[in-house]
């Protein structure tokens, strides 16, 4: 993602408010690491859910 862009690409989520693993309910942070894994802190479910690179 660049400053300014208009189009981006869903990397986490995207299956609706809820507590099943492809879901989130109140994604707060999110932190991704050398490897290009994604680290998102979902509040609500108590939980930190990792999709690492070329999950689906």
């Amino acid at each position: 993602y660049q400053l300014g862009e208009k189009n981006g690409t869903l990397v986490a989520g995207g299956n609706g408010k809820g507590s099943d693993l492809n879901q989130l309910n109140g994604p707060t942070y999110l932190f991704v690491d050398r490897d290009y894994s994604v680290y998102v802190l979902d509040y609500s479910n108590h939980r930190v859910m990792k999709w690492t690179k070329g999950a689906k």
